[in-house]
């Protein structure tokens, strides 16, 4: 071979290395390029559903989260579907639950997990029942005296009135005492009562504590049973946007479910929401959209349960002002009787004024009179005294007279006797 063709040789050698290598670069950059659009786009839709769920090839989107986007969006603990997620939430909070171990505890954290999920202010108003009265002991002992009163009732009802039955009389004595309404903790405890009108108090109240406990278990298991199937409410059953739907709206409400504060903690949230970990996870796992829907239903529940206190704001309102009508009624009989009363108050105040000024001055005549009745009684004793002297005297000389008369007797009697003898 000629120089030269050795020379064109060595310039296509280079060429084709040149072009390998320019081909390399646009296909790392093509690769870089995919990437980062694969990522935005599971920002925007999230993870896939489950393994099932698929592209436009037919290829299981759930092969696309490799290990290093698993390690990028989940430092701990990483999952490649929401299902994943889902059953991971669910086991991390029945594992806090059942490590609180008191029966107490356990219904008091159920509530807080299922409190953000109640569709109705008259289901949160349940749950937050269980979180006033089982969150300390203080708590609880204040909830036994208001059960126990209640319980009591209707052995303190008046003979000369209607007997009362037991629940009657139970709800009516729960409702005098202006409490907090244990809602479904004093209503189990009547079931309970109603059931076994012979158990005893603490025996009654530890059975309604074991039914509630596993009512919120199995309203627990329901809930995420739900959202793992994605049948709630769902129009169209197995749809992915309703499964999605479902699965951010449960997410959502359990980022702050159970606080660190049920392990025993408390951690300091993060100024900003979206510097928080938790809440980072559930927007890589639901993806933007799903969060912003799951955020908008949350806004609207809230606004209807909004709604729902204020209309029973107003229906309490109503129903104390004509429950209370009576009272009101009696208390301005009383006030008018009252003022009726304080009114002769005033009158009798002013007489005893009187009284107490004329019983003064007759104090002071009886003084007065006691005075010259000391001094009459001082000028009687010494009468008195003159008198037995001059009666002393009087009998002396009486005595005297007496005396003498007799011995003139006897000197007439002697001078007779003399005459006779002449």
């Amino acid at each position: 071979m000629s120089l030269l063709g050795k020379i064109l040789a060595i310039f296509n050698v280079l060429a084709v290395v040149g072009a390998l290598a320019l081909m390399a670069m646009a296909y790392g950059k093509q690769r870089a390029w995919e990437y980062a659009v694969f990522r935005h786009k599971l920002l925007e839709t999230g993870l896939p559903v489950d393994n099932k769920e698929s592209d436009k090839q037919n290829q299981p989107l759930v092969d696309n989260i490799g290990p290093t986007t698993q390690k990028d969006l989940f430092p701990q603990n990483p999952v490649t579907t929401q299902k994943a997620e889902v059953e991971r939430v669910r086991g991390e909070l029945q594992s806090k639950i059942q490590g609180a171990g008191d029966k107490k505890k356990q219904i008091y954290l159920y509530a807080r997990v299922l409190t953000p999920m109640a569709l109705t202010y008259e289901q949160r108003a349940g749950l937050m029942a269980y979180q006033t009265y089982l969150r300390d002991d203080k708590a609880f002992d204040r909830l036994k005296e208001l059960l126990k009163r209640a319980d009591e009732a209707e052995g303190k009802q008046s003979k000369d009135r209607r007997v009362k039955p037991y629940d009657e009389a139970f709800n009516e004595a729960l409702a005098t005492q202006y409490a907090d309404p244990p809602g479904p903790l004093a209503e189990e405890f009547l079931a309970v009562k109603k059931a076994d009108p012979k158990i005893g108090f603490d025996q009654a109240l530890e059975k309604s504590l074991d039914n509630q406990l596993a009512k919120l278990q199995g309203q627990f298991e329901e809930m995420f049973q739900k959202a793992l199937e994605g049948t709630a409410d769902a129009s169209k059953t197995g749809a992915s946007p309703q499964k999605q739907r479902v699965i951010a709206f449960l997410l959502f409400n359990m980022v702050d479910a159970l606080p660190d504060e049920a392990a025993g903690g408390a951690a300091a949230k993060p100024a900003n929401l979206w510097d928080d970990p938790k809440y980072k996870r559930f927007l890589n796992v639901v993806g933007v959209q799903a969060a912003a829907q799951a955020v908008n239903e949350e806004a609207a529940l809230l606004k209807n349960i909004a709604g729902e206190v204020e209309t029973a704001r107003l229906r309490e309102r109503g129903i104390f002002a004509i429950g209370q009508g009576k009272a009101v009624d009696l208390v301005q009989e009383k006030s008018a009787l009252l003022e009726a009363h304080k009114l002769l108050y005033d009158r009798k105040q002013k007489e005893l004024v009187t009284h107490e000024e004329n019983l003064k001055k007759r104090q002071l005549d009886v003084k007065f009179y006691e005075d010259q009745l000391a001094t009459a009684r001082k000028e009687t004793a010494g009468h008195l005294k003159k008198l037995r002297q001059m009666s002393d005297q009087l009998l002396q000389a009486r005595v005297k007279l007496r005396d003498a008369t007799q011995k003139n007797q006897q000197l007439e009697k002697d001078i007779r006797a003399l005459e006779g003898v002449r």
